[in-house]
Order: C-alpha cells, then sequence, then structure tokens
C-alpha cells in the first residue's frame, strides 16, 4: 500500500522537474515577477479594481483580491514563485493520475506533454500564469469529476474545490464549469447539484461585468488584434491543432516556425484518433467541449462566425472574454496529453510483443518526444520568469501616498498600459502601479498589438483625461475629475511631453516622479456604495463555500485512482 501512494508522488517529482525548468529564472535570482502580465510587487493592495468594480474590465477577478489578501501574510516573492510554477505543476501531476490505469512510462509520457508544450510555453512567455493555473485547475477537474461519477453518489465537493480555483479568472471558471457539468452529467439530481455549485463558483466575475463601473464589454478591434494566428508552417487550423496558434509571435518558440510544429499538430490529432476507444471511462466526453474550443478559437478566423465573435464581444455583457481566441484550445490540449499517454502504452504494447526490448526504447521516445518537439520551450519563458528588482522610488511613493490616503486617484502617465523600464530589462509589462499602490487609478487601458490599437475600456474616461491635460489650467481641470495625485515614468520616451504646471513636486526621483494636484476632490462618480457591499457580500459568501469545498474534498477522499485504459460502451450514460 505504502509503494502504491509513493508511486504518483514520484512521478510529481518529474513534473516539478520540468515545471522548475521551464520557470528555473525565477527560482535562481532574487526579485518580483515584471513582464507582460507577470507582474508582482512585495505586497498587491486591495481596491475596487481588485473587485472589478474600477474603470477596467474584471480580467483578473477575483484574482487580484485574492493576492491582496494573501500578500498580507505570505511575501510577493514568494508568491510570484508559486504562482508561475503552480498551474504547469498542477497539469501534469492530475494528468498522470488520469492515466494512472496505464504503465509507468505512459504516465510519464502524459505528463511532460502536459507540461511541455506549446500552449503552456506561448501563455508563459506572455506572463499569462493565471490562465495556466487555470489550465492546471481544469485537469483536476476532469480527474476528479470522472471519480465522483465513479464513485457512491454523494456531493461533489472536490469538483467543486478544483472549479473554484480555476474560477480565480474568468476564463478558468467558464472552461471549468463546462467541463465539470459535461463530464459530470448525468440523470440525477447529483449533477443538478455539481451545476449549481459550480454556477455559484462564477459570480464573483460575473457580477462585476454586469454591474461594474468598467463595463463587460470590449471593443471590436481586440477580436482582429487577438485571435488565433499561424505560428506553424501549416497554418492557423494546424497551429491550434499542435497546441500553439497564439495572437503574439514574440511568444512564439522559434522552433515553431519548422517542420516541427507541423508534426506536433499530426502527433496530436493521431494521439486522440488513435487513443479514443482507450480512454478511462469518462474521460472521453472532453472530445465534444474540446473541438468546441479549437471552433470557437478559429471562428474570428472564419467568414461569416467572426461577424458573432464580433457581435459578442461589443454587445454581450462579458462577452469581452472570447476575444483572445486561442486560449479556448485549453481542453484540447488536455485530451491530447491524456491520450499522448494512452497511445504511447498502446505502442508500447505492441512492440513488446516482438521484442521486449525495442518495447522500452519506444517508452522512452514517447516520455522525450515532446521535449524534441519544442526544444526552444525554457528559452522562451525564462525572459519573462527571470524576476527584477525594483527602485526606491517605489517604496517612496507608496509611503507619501500612504501619508494622505484621501486626497484622491492617481493618474499615471505618460498615458500608456504597458510599459518598458531601463531597470527592468526593457521588457514591455502592464503597469506596475496597480500592483503597489493602494489608490484609486486612473491609467490607460488601450493596447497596441502590431499596426492596431484596441481601444479603452472607458473611452470617455480617457477623452476627459486629455482634455484636461491639455487645458490651460490643469490643476483644476483634473482635480474636477477627482485626481489627487499624477505619477509620472521618466524613463518613458514620451516623459519630455508630459506637461504638469500648476502642480506640486512632492517626489523627485530618477525613476518616478509623483505630483501633487492642489484643490483635488477625494470622491469621483463610480460604483455605487450598495454595488460594493453586494459584490463584497457575495464574493465573501463564495469564498466560505469553496474554502468548506476544499476542507471537505480533503476530509472526504474520492477513490485513488480509476479504472484501466478502456471506454464504456455507453459513454454517455
Amino acid at each position: 500500500m505504502a509503494a502504491r501512494r509513493l508511486h504518483p508522488l514520484l512521478l510529481d517529482l518529474w513534473v516539478a522537474a520540468l515545471a522548475l525548468l521551464l520557470v528555473l529564472p525565477a527560482y535562481a535570482h532574487a526579485g518580483l515577477g515584471l513582464a507582460g502580465d507577470l507582474v508582482f510587487s512585495p505586497r498587491q493592495p486591495l481596491t475596487l479594481d481588485s473587485l472589478g468594480l474600477g474603470d477596467r474590465l474584471p480580467r483578473a477577478v477575483p484574482l487580484d483580491a485574492l493576492l491582496g489578501l494573501a500578500g498580507s501574510v505570505v511575501p510577493g516573492a514568494v508568491l510570484f514563485r508559486l504562482a508561475v510554477v503552480a498551474g504547469i505543476a498542477l497539469a501534469g501531476s492530475a494528468v498522470h493520475r488520469i492515466v494512472a490505469g496505464g504503465s509507468t512510462v505512459a504516465r510519464l509520457a502524459a505528463a511532460t506533454l502536459a507540461v511541455w508544450n506549446p500552449y503552456v510555453v506561448e501563455r508563459l512567455a506572455l506572463g499569462q500564469w493565471a490562465l495556466l493555473l487555470g489550465y492546471g485547475a481544469t485537469c483536476w477537474v476532469v480527474l476528479t469529476v470522472v471519480r465522483w461519477r465513479a464513485a457512491p453518489p454523494s456531493t461533489p465537493w472536490a469538483p467543486w474545490a478544483w472549479v473554484g480555483l480555476a474560477s480565480f479568472t474568468p476564463t478558468g471558471g467558464a472552461i471549468g464549469t463546462v467541463v465539470a457539468v459535461v463530464l459530470g452529467a448525468g440523470r440525477s439530481t447529483r449533477t443538478r447539484l455539481l451545476l449549481v455549485g459550480c454556477l455559484a463558483l462564477q459570480l464573483p466575475w460575473v457580477l462585476p461585468s454586469l454591474l461594474g463601473a468598467g463595463g463587460g464589454t470590449g471593443d471590436p478591434t481586440g477580436v482582429v488584434a487577438f485571435r488565433a494566428g499561424p505560428d506553424t508552417p501549416g497554418g492557423t487550423l494546424v497551429s491550434l491543432l499542435g497546441l500553439g496558434g497564439i495572437w503574439d509571435l514574440e511568444s512564439v518558440p522559434t522552433s515553431r516556425s519548422s517542420m516541427l510544429g507541423v508534426l506536433a499538430a499530426v502527433l496530436a490529432v493521431t494521439a486522440v484518433v488513435l487513443a479514443w476507444r482507450r480512454l478511462p471511462p469518462g474521460v472521453g466526453r472532453l472530445l465534444p467541449i474540446a473541438l468546441g474550443g479549437l471552433l470557437l478559437a478559429w471562428a474570428a478566423r472564419l467568414p461569416g462566425l467572426d461577424e458573432v465573435v464580433r457581435w459578442v464581444v461589443t454587445d454581450v455583457p462579458g462577452g469581452g472574454l472570447v476575444r483572445d481566441s486561442q486560449k479556448w484550445v485549453l481542453p484540447w490540449v488536455v485530451l491530447v496529453a491524456v491520450s499522448f499517454g494512452v497511445l504511447v502504452d498502446r505502442v508500447r504494447e505492441l512492440v513488446a510483443r516482438r521484442d521486449a526490448g525495442l518495447a522500452a526504447v519506444a517508452g522512452i521516445v514517447g516520455v522525450v518526444l515532446p521535449l524534441v518537439l519544442l526544444p526552444d520551450a525554457a528559452s522562451t519563458t525564462w525572459p519573462t520568469t527571470t524576476p527584477v528588482t525594483y527602485p526606491r522610488d517605489f517604496d517612496t511613493v507608496r509611503s507619501e501616498l500612504a501619508d494622505d490616503p484621501d486626497h484622491g486617484a492617481m493618474l499615471l502617465l505618460p498615458w500608456r498600459a504597458y510599459r518598458a523600464f531601463e531597470w527592468g530589462g526593457d521588457r514591455t509589462a502592464n503597469d506596475p502601479a496597480y500592483a503597489w499602490f493602494d489608490v484609486p487609478l486612473i491609467g490607460s487601458t488601450a493596447l497596441p498589438v502590431g499596426d492596431q490599437v484596441v481601444g479603452e475600456d472607458d473611452p470617455d474616461l480617457a477623452a476627459d483625461v486629455a482634455a484636461a491635460l491639455d487645458g490651460a489650467d490643469r490643476a483644476a481641470a483634473l482635480a474636477d475629475l477627482g485626481v489627487g495625485w499624477v505619477l509620472v515614468y521618466p524613463d518613458d520616451p514620451d516623459a519630455p511631453d508630459v506637461d504638469l504646471d500648476g502642480l506640486d513636486l512632492v517626489v523627485d526621483g530618477g525613476d518616478l516622479q509623483l505630483w501633487r494636484v492642489p484643490g483635488a476632490v477625494a470622491d469621483r462618480d463610480g460604483v455605487s456604495a450598495w454595488v460594493v457591499i453586494l459584490v463584497v457580500g457575495v464574493d465573501v459568501a463564495v469564498l466560505l463555500f469553496w474554502i468548506f469545498a476544499c476542507v471537505s474534498a480533503l476530509w472526504r477522499r474520492s477513490p485513488d485512482s480509476l479504472p484501466a485504459f478502456r471506454t464504456d460502451r455507453d459513454e454517455w450514460a
């Protein structure tokens, strides 16, 4: 019994080694993450933006609020290092447990592909660790739901726990819920119970999408800018089938532009087709979800469907969620990883009938094949996961703001959403002010992507700020907008053009300048108090429910493994 429990833990060590290799700089150097969407500070504040009620769309809700809570007891440097590796390690550890009915080689191969694939690498290179956390949690949703269906009738504590983790971001919540409900569907009260709990876990991001000041829709330009694209010689569909196709070519490993990218797609499709009849019971239900995700990822490039996507983004509350289309490949990635493990086991069995030694070689080839098809994965992710050391100016500004917290919001200039800093290795990153300063922030949300610019979340606010800065009496105009502070990044190429005549310079550092607006009005029009109370109340209730689900899942454990590889005759029973 002890050996049986030790075996998966030993496999977890392989998963951890691969995951750590992808994020090695984070553990080899001191500092905090600052690249792309990977932005950490010593302690992230709790603000209206954290709850999804600020001027920005609730894209990282409730994750930002949870980081703020966790940061009160865990240093930001620790959270950063856990964050970059957690989702990847969770994915590998879940996938090798899903294929536990196979050989050790099969489990190693499946886990390797779950960790070492274009989807993980490209998203990590963008700094989107939160999406990867949803990916890892979704893998565990698959495992726990299938176990739950095979177990005697019970409350789905474990599925809820993992859907809750996936729901730290809207994308993860949407995918985790669909996976849980489809895989757990049946003609019983248990299914309805599973559905109700999963939907309840989505409230922390659904409510802000409907009630928040930032609104829940997006700029239609983003549909084209963030649609999936070809990162292999085979075009967009081949790229998606091969687990890639991200819109940002700077985040794509160079090897994807060779025939290795096409071979990855061939391998993925072959694995799913040949392993279909031997998947563990219930796992085959992933196929329609995976195919639906592929279609959604490809839709923005298909005539007719692109108009549907544009309508969803511009007119449906929360519809902006679909504009980054390649991320919906996630269920396909899970299915391919599981199928690959099953296929490797089948090939090894067939070869073993002729030559046992050759079967061992076949198994080793299966384990290392994902590494061979993506040899430059680590070199692609290392620049993003290399920590930086923030200048002292950030602490100085934070102390100054703490001395007068009611003076009003802070305007971030020059007006741009993503910035590159000389002290940060010149890597473009989301403005770190949102992770540092505990005051309402007003900054650009427009995103330049190639030769296109995705518009502001709140165009009226951007226009008001521009008018105030261009006016004759800047101080009065900014004060009327509720702006009490202006933060300027001196190393920005547009910094010399910023004219703040009439404002008081209170911090004059080489990396940050803080200006005080005389006569500022602390309160500006925004979300009403009852909306804040409602959202906070719902968030607390959902958090308590999720914690209770986690504790109950640990207390009432499901079976440790799934049956051997096979597919029930009635897969949808």
